[in-house]
């Protein structure tokens, strides 16, 4: 910001601020009242484009925001776990923000050590959020934020899906269809994707790149070679 002209080196400028380059991330400062200009200083020098939208200037109140007000892991498999990253970003708080949830879904602000609770800064930051399945079924829980009498939530869901003897008698054939089959997974998610091989074909799978590995779910032992 600038309390006196728009001229670059008039310009007071925040920490550094890095973004995930796959999604839009909302970013919040606090100014002082007799700031003239704003601006935003890009400082990348290998990414083609940074992406702005939905500038706003409002009177500062404390706030605790999200960049997602829901989280969905999908179908997860038994043994598996995934996880998803939340942006947490606290406005003018005087508290830390203590966040809760209840498993099967856990929470880090590290990537390393997951509980049902972790505390952030009066600045937010990074929440990890990870579930690891140990049932078949659908699961759902809300991620609590508060600071102070100040509150958030961010809804999480995800369904466990066993997949133990998916391949137990013969003859067993899987077509493909629109997404990768249940229980099939691969390595490298980015060399995977649906296409067609030619018009009114039936979608298949393509892989690319390196390494890149289709995997079928567990074939049971049944005593015969197969082919």
């Amino acid at each position: 910001y600038s309390t006196t002209t728009n001229d670059v080196d008039a310009f007071t400028w925040s920490e550094e601020y890095t973004a995930s380059y796959t999604e839009f991330n909302p970013y919040y400062m606090v100014i002082p009242a007799n700031a003239k200009y704003a601006a935003i200083h890009y400082m990348s020098d290998w990414q083609y484009y940074l992406y702005v939208d939905d500038f706003a200037v409002n009177e500062a109140t404390p706030v605790i925001r999200v960049n997602v007000d829901t989280v969905d892991f999908g179908v997860v498999y038994l043994g598996n776990e995934k996880t998803e990253l939340v942006n947490v970003s606290g406005v003018m708080l005087e508290n830390n923000i203590a966040a809760g949830v209840t498993a099967p879904f856990a929470i880090s602000v590290d990537d390393s050590i997951y509980d049902v609770t972790a505390s952030l800064a009066v600045e937010g930051g990074n929440l990890y959020v990870k579930f690891a399945p140990v049932a078949e079924g659908d699961f759902s829980a809300t991620i609590t934020l508060t600071s102070g009498e100040l509150s958030n939530e961010v809804f999480v869901r995800g369904t466990g899906y066993d997949c133990t003897g998916t391949i137990g008698e013969l003859t067993y054939t899987e077509e493909f269809g629109e997404e990768i089959p249940l229980c099939w997974t691969y390595i490298d998610e980015e060399s995977f994707f649906m296409g067609t091989m030619e018009e009114g074909s039936d979608d298949y799978v393509l892989a690319f790149g390196e390494p890149a590995m289709l995997i079928t779910p567990l074939i049971e032992p049944n005593g015969e070679d197969m082919k």
